[in-house]
């Protein structure tokens, strides 16, 4: 069903579908949305109308769920030190401001014209053009995403993880990326981010109500660290492995291992007959937004095995940064858009968007990060991965990103450079949780043939590209 999951605000309701509904806010505006899009509505004994959008849990200790805290805000000001531990993906609406997680997996587009303003996590429910406008991604190489604030369509703009936007005026303020972290050792804050995330996942079962816990696992870090924590904290779950035509041998043989040693069901789930009905659906409901190989996964069918309301995939978005992911690309000096587009295989829409986005960065000094690291937060997650989950929103499945909080990110970059750079603070964060999982290698070295296979296969996915082939 295309549109699952999704919202839009604006002065007059707009239902995508059947399945969606329609809530007339406090404000004047109307909420319409999918009917599978999670939804808790509060207006609190201090009267603010308080609406989360998607799924929120809690990952600090001995803190009330998230349910609670918006039943008890007495001042909407306080609510982002409230959130800051908040795991998952999610928007929230306070009286008439917008907020995202922490790292805007739940993406809002606004458009703001001749006073009013719209609101939506589909760009191209705000534009009169089908699809985007501006240029078309290829999967291909390169940047294979649009630049936040840029969209793809004309005035119709991405809002940023360290943007606010007020709802009736269209303005857009500051919210710092950042928030403080206790002064700890090497070995406390393992142990920290351990609890942070084995609290998320005790939160996402308990919330789940008896629904079946499934991990996507592969032969890398993110996916094993999770393992490690749903292990530790003896939770029930099966583990599941998408193939494809490239997939890295140890992806394909690394998880089955693992499930052995934790003593889980593993599936591999491999391709069927194609759909094209399934990709056709896939680039409506994403606005010719992502690219990325759950595509494939919709047109091969992948999905259809694992669909079923009774059901919770966990995914790994949110580790990488605090592993310094795009120090090897990017300069330690800020570069403008062009010098980014540049680096990243970009183009000149994709610099514009980059152009705008420094030009936030240098109006918003008070993040003190380091710009690569901002770069990962406000690109790669906020506009690659957000687009992705958009995309998986399609599929009936709930979906749960435990790592994705402001507090969690914040303390693995407090982490001294050198360690972030070796990533050996994800091996010791497993073997804090789940030791016997370092038995087996992770993503260990490929072959040369594999190399070359790798290559073959993405100069034809280029030459497809180049003459419109499926």
């Amino acid at each position: 069903m295309a549109f699952r999951r999704q919202f839009y605000i604006g002065l007059k309701p707009k239902l995508a579908d059947d399945a969606w509904k329609c809530i007339a806010l406090k404000n004047g505006l109307y909420l319409s949305y999918s009917s599978d899009l999670p939804l808790q509505h509060i207006i609190n004994p201090a009267g603010h109308e308080l609406l989360l959008l998607g799924d929120a849990v809690e990952s600090l200790e001995g803190l009330p769920s998230v349910s609670q805290t918006l039943e008890r805000i007495t001042d909407t000001t306080t609510l982002q030190h409230a959130y800051t531990s908040w795991a998952g993906r999610w928007v929230l609406i306070a009286n008439s401001e917008l907020h995202l997680d922490a790292s805007g997996l739940l993406g809002c587009y606004y458009s703001s014209k001749g006073g009013v303003t719209e609101v939506s996590s589909v760009a191209g429910f705000l534009s009169d053009a089908a699809e985007p406008d501006t240029f078309r991604l290829l999967k291909a190489g390169g940047a294979e995403f649009y630049p936040p604030p840029d969209s793809g369509f004309k005035g119709v703009c991405k809002l940023l993880p360290s943007q606010l936007l007020n709802l009736q005026t269209g303005t857009v303020t500051f919210r710092n990326l950042q928030t403080a972290v206790p002064q700890l050792s090497y070995e406390e804050t393992i142990a920290f981010l351990a609890r942070l995330l084995c609290t998320a996942l005790k939160n996402i079962y308990k919330e789940a109500e008896g629904k079946k816990i499934l991990l996507a696992l592969t032969g890398g870090f993110d996916s094993r660290v999770l393992m490690a924590g749903l292990n530790h904290c003896s939770i029930p779950y099966e583990a599941i492995t998408f193939h494809y035509p490239n997939i890295r041998p140890s992806d394909a043989s690394i998880p089955k291992k693992l499930a052995r040693i934790s003593g889980v069901p593993h599936r591999l789930i491999r391709r069927q007959g194609r759909v094209f009905q399934n990709w056709e659906a896939f680039n409506l409901h994403t606005s010719g937004h992502s690219v990325e190989v759950d595509r494939d996964y919709m047109l091969y069918q992948q999905f259809n095995e694992l669909e079923g309301d009774n059901t919770i995939l966990l995914r790994g978005g949110g580790f990488e940064v605090g592993r310094c992911a795009y120090y090897p690309w990017l300069p330690p000096a800020a570069l403008d858009g062009n010098g980014i587009s540049t680096i990243q295989k970009g183009n000149e829409a994709q610099a514009c968007s980059w152009n705008k986005w420094m030009a936030w960065v240098a109006q918003t000094p008070e993040v003190a990060l380091d710009w690569r690291d901002r770069y990962y937060i406000e690109q790669r997650l906020a506009g690659w991965l957000s687009s992705t989950e958009q995309a998986l929103d399609m599929v009936n499945i709930e979906r749960q990103i435990p790592a994705n909080s402001t507090l969690f990110f914040n303390v693995m970059l407090a982490l001294p450079e050198p360690i972030r750079k070796s990533k050996i603070q994800m091996t010791d964060l497993i073997r804090h949780l789940s030791p016997e999982l370092l038995q087996v290698p992770i993503n260990p070295p490929v072959g040369f043939y594999y190399k070359q296979y790798r290559r073959i296969l993405f100069k034809m996915s280029r030459l497809k590209q180049k003459f419109n082939w499926a």
